[in-house]
């Protein structure tokens, strides 16, 4: 509110033997720089819903006196960067998230369905004289996936009643080798392919 605030540094000097200490005082008045305030860390499932964060509430202005600025509508905010720290299966450092601001609401989405981690998003507001930086940390959750079978080549089979078709993860022991067309981004592709079943719509077709 342009009135300066008391701040005091403690100063400590020794001798190796005896140590004197005093305190040194000074004020301190904004600088006209706008400023943000913490940002509560936000979550977000892989694959889900994004989310839409309303900004306004943490920022605020002073001018170059040191007076609050009541109407911070002036001020013009930019994603200036994101930062990757990966989580557990996941290899790329690229974003795992994407930022984009509407006026004074940030949207944040999940990039793919697979990439875990935490996100490091520079945000910057500006009051076209100063500007400022702070960082927001979006944690990116594992949620289990389905497992995934490739059909590719073998989406319309044509069989013989009576004449069996065998699938198996052996291709030397059986005409369709299943076990490689069976993928888990979570865990080992065997636990999914133990897990596996074939069901037909017709009875006692399989």
């Amino acid at each position: 509110n342009g009135i300066p605030i008391a701040k005091s540094v403690s100063i400590s000097v020794s001798d190796g033997d005896k140590i004197t200490t005093d305190t040194l005082y000074f004020w301190v008045i904004e600088n006209g720089m706008p400023r943000w305030d913490a940002i509560p860390t936000q979550s977000l499932n892989e694959g889900g819903m994004g989310l839409s964060l309303p900004l306004m509430q943490y920022l605020s202005d002073t001018d170059q006196q040191g007076n609050v600025v009541d109407d911070i509508s002036g001020l013009t905010l930019e994603v200036v960067g994101i930062e990757t720290i990966p989580g557990v299966g996941t290899s790329t450092t690229s974003p795992i998230v994407e930022a984009t601001l509407s006026g004074f609401t940030l949207n944040i989405e999940p990039i793919n369905d697979d990439d875990v981690g935490l996100a490091m998003i520079t945000l910057r507001a500006s009051d076209g004289i100063q500007e400022s930086d702070t960082i927001l940390t979006v944690s990116v959750k594992n949620v289990n996936d389905a497992p995934r079978l490739d059909l590719t080549g073998i989406e319309n089979l044509e069989a013989m009643l009576g004449e069996p078709i065998q699938f198996c993860s052996n291709p030397d022991l059986c005409d369709y080798e299943f076990g490689s067309r069976i993928t888990d981004v979570d865990d080992d592709d065997s636990e999914a392919r133990f897990y596996s079943s074939v069901m037909a719509d017709e009875p006692s077709a399989v």
